[in-house]
């Protein structure tokens, strides 16, 4: 019978993955399915253009480093137009190229509706009932 991963925290979901590669055992080491786009597709998506004032602010940001390799939490209020339209976190992970600097290589985020709002666009263009 195979074992069940431990996907009860996100350490043990790591630590889940990293025995998968020890194991040579790819399915321990998948948790989920996200939706992934490329950095391209997330910028075709923002309605940059729209005449919309789109202001994410973040606070209490936490960076960890180790040499070339970071990753950045950052806690935020989106508003539009001035109105708040959602919070949520983000996590950056960031590799230091030499020529380039810093370069951000993923980026995850979660979303939470403000009050009165009862639908949100995701960067995904799929509208998630809430």
């Amino acid at each position: 019978m195979a074992s069940i991963p431990d996907n009860s925290t996100p350490l043990a979901t790591a630590k889940t993955f990293l025995a998968g590669i020890k194991a040579r055992d790819k399915k321990s080491m998948r948790a989920g399915k996200p939706l992934h786009m490329a950095i391209s597709d997330v910028l075709n998506r923002l309605p940059l253009s729209a005449d919309i004032l789109m202001d994410e602010l973040s606070y209490d940001e936490v960076e960890h480093m180790d040499g070339d390799f970071a990753t950045v939490w950052t806690p935020y209020k989106f508003y539009e137009d001035g109105k708040l339209h959602h919070t949520g976190s983000n996590n950056f992970c960031l590799w230091n190229s030499r020529e380039k600097g810093w370069i951000i290589t993923a980026v995850q985020d979660i979303a939470r509706p403000a009050e009165g709002v009862t639908n949100l666009t995701v960067v995904g263009g799929r509208d998630v009932e809430v």
